[in-house]
């Protein structure tokens, strides 16, 4: 059965924007898509997301697209497929704001460990790529990924992530080595209080200079599925 969930609110920015919010979400058999809208000082702003998938035929497809306050548009959109495998293959296309697109090439499989590797290739409009492999491993709790990029332009670097439960927030740590050793870090926690969501994240370069900001989105009171927020 279809379902639909309304949600309403307000928001404040990591630069003291702020704002008010605007978000429907509709989900039935194979298909999902949400719509949501934004107001601030600038304007209005709006993002739509649309993904289908086909069980029988083992294929589907997914499409977004924002626009900013200031009339700036972006969008994704592509296709995944299910191999004989039991691996997936996605195909897609990025455009930026300025027009330029980037194509998707990514491959994905299970390990027999449990963990999955990720393969991705990404195309400019000049053929200049970036290529990036990962591995994602869950378990006691967290989820972990490790791997590993490349450019076209000799760029090289490692990155992983760990994402956890602590203290009742959802605390993710992040971190990025380039050729030359230089590490950049990020650690972000989220926390509930109320109907009030804060993220605080703490970003720190490879001289060591750290710069933290807050963000927070306010939900209305939470409405039924299929009814909308006051």
């Amino acid at each position: 059965a279809a379902r639909e969930r309304k949600s309403s609110g307000t928001y404040k920015g990591r630069r003291g924007s702020s704002g008010t919010f605007q978000r429907k979400a509709d989900r039935s058999k194979g298909k999902a898509s949400t719509s949501t809208a934004w107001q601030n000082e600038r304007g209005e702003g709006n993002r739509q997301t649309a993904k289908e998938w086909d069980r029988s035929t083992g294929k589907g497809s997914y499409s977004s697209s924002t626009t900013t306050a200031t009339g700036k548009t972006s969008s994704r959109q592509g296709t995944v497929s299910k191999n004989e495998d039991g691996s997936y293959s996605q195909q897609g296309t990025i455009t930026g704001p300025k027009g330029k697109t980037t194509t998707v090439d990514r491959d994905i499989s299970k390990n027999e460990d449990g963990s999955r590797s990720v393969e991705t290739t990404y195309t400019g409009q000049d053929g200049k790529t970036l290529t990036s492999d990962k591995t994602i491993t869950t378990g006691d709790g967290k989820r972990n990924v490790t791997g590993s990029y490349e450019t076209s332009a000799g760029k090289s670097g490692t990155f992983t992530a760990e994402s956890g439960v602590q203290d009742g927030k959802a605390v993710t740590d992040r971190s990025l080595t380039d050729q030359d050793g230089r590490t950049w870090g990020q650690h972000a926690e989220v926390g509930r209080d109320g109907g009030t969501l804060t993220r605080d994240v703490t970003n720190t370069n490879p001289d060591g200079k750290s710069r933290s900001f807050s963000e927070s989105v306010t939900f209305d009171a939470v409405p039924q599925d299929g009814e909308a927020a006051p």
